[in-house]
């Protein structure tokens, strides 16, 4: 949630928002640019945001540009020789987007963030970090542009369900998946048919059983699972190996 700072104007006291900001990482290779993205008031495009910072469109009127001021001189020149990488590339390929909201003014995404999947068409690894996220829409446009993606973080957010189709027809390549710290109450069955899948880490959520069909995640060699709601684990997750 947004911080306030509070004002006292003689005996009236008045609350005034501070903006937040989230802070947004693009890997491609060996080139890599972190920045930040500042609250603004009217219409929202976090895509159209991510262009201007990389293509070097910053507000120079205002004290509030899109780079983060604090930055060190060389993720400065990191963005900048970026940027001119990018300037005539319709998708820009990045490996790894991570978004993060940054506290303590909190700027998080109401939404999955679809329009920032046009950025990439070869997306790995796609990270979201204190959001307000309640679902991820399952649709085969989805599906295709994060068909090559290996690890998928959504946490500390509202997601309160896991798409069957999405994960189970689309997204076969994952090899991790973190969905801790959401309000998740059911895993769906189908699950197990992520056989590539090392990592899952479903901690901190309100999940009351598991689904069975993890015993065919023969891959599996992380699972994390604690404060949920659970009563009991399927034999098989309690093997010693």
């Amino acid at each position: 949630m947004a911080s306030f700072y509070e004002l006292f104007l003689g005996s009236r006291k008045e609350k005034v928002r501070t903006k937040g900001a989230m802070q947004v990482t693009l890997v491609r290779g060996q080139e890599k640019s972190t920045f930040v993205i500042r609250e603004k008031d009217g219409p929202f495009s976090l895509a159209e945001e991510i262009r201007n910072q990389l293509l070097g469109v910053y507000e120079q009127d205002t004290g509030d540009g899109f780079m983060n001021q604090n930055s060190d001189e060389r993720n400065n020149n990191s963005t900048r020789q970026l940027s001119r990488s990018l300037v005539n590339e319709q998708s820009y390929s990045f490996q790894r987007i991570y978004i993060h909201s940054t506290p303590p003014f909190d700027f998080y995404l109401n939404k999955f963030p679809t329009d920032v999947l046009v950025l990439s068409s070869q997306l790995q690894k796609l990270s979201l970090v204190r959001h307000h996220i309640t679902s991820i829409p399952c649709s085969s446009w989805i599906g295709d542009s994060l068909s090559q993606i290996l690890s998928l973080k959504i946490t500390h957010s509202k997601l309160k369900y896991v798409p069957v189709d999405l994960l189970f027809t689309r997204l076969t390549t994952l090899r991790s998946i973190d969905l801790s710290a959401n309000e998740i109450q059911t895993l769906p069955l189908g699950l197990g048919k992520l056989s590539r899948l090392r990592k899952l880490k479903i901690s901190n959520n309100q999940i009351g059983q598991l689904p069975a069909d993890l015993e065919h995640l023969c891959s599996l060699r992380v699972f994390l699972c604690d404060k949920n709601h659970l009563t009991q684990l399927q034999p098989v997750l309690c093997v010693d190996t």
